[in-house]
């Protein structure tokens, strides 16, 4: 019924906000990862 719809488009929300999450940490991580690699690859050559 309603409530079962209900409860259905909540974990939807959650998922997304999840991966939201979990996106924003992936893209932090790789500008962490560039700012530390690039400056030692352009000073090793």
């Amino acid at each position: 019924g309603y409530d079962s719809l209900l409860k259905r488009k909540e974990a939807e929300f959650r998922r997304a906000k999840v991966c939201k999450i979990a996106a924003l940490i992936a893209a932090a991580a790789c500008t962490v990862i560039l700012v530390i690699v690039v400056p030692i690859c352009t000073m090793k050559s």
